[in-house]
């Protein structure tokens, strides 16, 4: 499999999701500098710096979706290395829908970075993903906050399970639907296999706009038994003027 991999290399060999140059890691030193780092005043609620922090407003998202950040959410914390834009954007995109999955490699180094810094790893037990129901994980092939989540946790050397949280029911997709539409459409769309009692997770997926499947996994971890959630994505959705 190595050699294969290698040959493939050197025919479509990886690119920089910023500038597109060849980039073994998928993200060029000068792209990587300028990427949309959050500020390290973040919103432990909304994962966003303080001078963009939306809990309680109102927005327009980069889609033209109106959504409004206020409801209680079912985890800890909430911490994002950069906002969904840019060459982060561009990463996300190839990783997700363009089966390019060496962008979770650079992705997962972000994350994990952040994390560091917040300083809320002490408490962690295990890494767990965000899951994808049964027929999309079919449709893509693989579920890419299983990738992000295997990185992290090998970089912080963490425990990590993708058995733990299932999704139970098919949904429509998130990106469509407005705040309210979002926190009914995750509502009991995630069960954990197993006894979590007294255990800290920690949560990956790959964008958080409203907070809202993050919190219904969370919902379900909790009822499960877990002391604390602590989420992390690559990135969180801004504003359409903040763009």
């Amino acid at each position: 499999m190595r050699v294969i991999q290698w040959i493939l290399e050197q025919i479509f060999p990886s690119r920089c999701a910023g500038c597109g140059i060849v980039a073994p890691d998928g993200i060029c030193e000068r792209c990587r500098e300028q990427l949309p780092f959050v500020e390290e005043d973040a919103c432990p609620k909304c994962g966003r710096g303080a001078a963009r922090c939306l809990c309680g407003k109102r927005y327009t998202t980069a889609e033209g979706n109106e959504v409004t950040f206020h409801f209680s959410p079912q985890y800890q914390q909430l911490v994002a290395p950069c906002y969904y834009t840019g060459a982060m954007r561009r990463g996300i995109a190839l990783l997700k829908f363009h089966g390019q999955k060496r962008h979770a490699l650079w992705m997962g180094r972000e994350m994990a970075r952040s994390l560091q810094k917040q300083m809320v790893l002490s408490q962690i037990d295990l890494v767990v993903p965000v899951p994808l129901s049964r027929s999309r994980l079919r449709e893509r092939g693989y579920n890419q906050a299983v990738l992000l989540a295997r990185e992290v946790a090998g970089i912080l050397e963490l425990p990590f399970s993708e058995q733990v949280l299932i999704k139970t029911k098919e949904n429509a997709v998130q990106h469509t639907l407005s705040h309210h539409q979002r926190l009914l459409n995750v509502e009991g769309v995630y069960a954990v296999q197993g006894e979590l009692s007294g255990k800290c997770l920690l949560l990956i997926d790959d964008v958080s706009t409203s907070g809202a499947t993050l919190s219904s996994c969370g919902q379900a971890l909790y009822s499960a038994g877990a002391e604390a959630v602590v989420c992390c994505v690559a990135a969180v959705t801004v504003r359409r003027e903040d763009e």
